[in-house]
């Protein structure tokens, strides 16, 4: 399937969707091509919901109510054009996850022995879970920081999970695993330190 975006539209999954994508993902986006005044990107049909998924999930994680904005029209468009493309395209059945037993079971694993000073909580993507560190203000008001620690995604095309670490304001894969245990397992050895510092 072939996405058609405009320059602005091209932005804001750069700045916005880019790094949550997986390998296979990121690879069609920047290998977009600009013909005339729009950016061209070639997906193939397994990939292009997946797509969709990150564009929607990045919109409801979105602070800023205008980029939320954007992002929704962005995702409504790509599911528009999945609809009325010319091609056939079979989408494919929903991702088993993210799912609330399994989001509970991450949790449940990096419970805090401290839950005053910080909480780990998970959140859903539409393909997965992020592993978040919270920690109270430290002037005593306002809102708990957000830091992400990990984030896990099940990848419908190779069928196991991609474990992704935060490294700048990008994530990176770290390894696929079969099982969601593999990914916790892993998380709390936290090797090298990438996950926790």
């Amino acid at each position: 399937m072939d996405l058609i975006v405009t320059k602005s539209e091209m932005e804001l999954i750069r700045d916005h969707v880019l790094d949550m994508l997986d390998p296979d993902l990121a690879t069609v986006v920047e290998g977009a091509a600009l013909l005339g005044p729009k950016w061209h990107m070639r997906f193939a049909d397994d990939l292009a919901d997946v797509f969709l998924d990150a564009v929607a999930s990045e919109a409801d994680h979105a602070k800023d109510i205008g980029v939320q904005n954007a992002l929704d029209r962005l995702a409504g468009q790509v599911e528009k054009y999945l609809v009325v493309s010319t091609r056939t395209v079979t989408l494919p059945k929903r991702a088993p996850h993210p799912n609330e037993m399994d989001r509970l079971r991450i949790e449940s694993a990096f419970i805090s022995p401290v839950p005053d000073k910080i909480r780990n909580i998970v959140e859903t993507q539409r393909s997965g879970y992020i592993l978040l560190e919270t920690r109270p203000p430290w002037r005593g008001e306002g809102d708990w920081t957000r830091t992400p620690v990990a984030k896990i995604l099940w990848s419908r095309m190779r069928q196991n999970f991609g474990v992704y670490w935060r490294r700048r304001n990008k994530w990176e894969l770290v390894e696929d695993v079969k099982r969601i245990e593999e990914a916790i397992v892993m998380i709390r050895r936290n090797e090298g330190g990438l996950f926790f510092g």
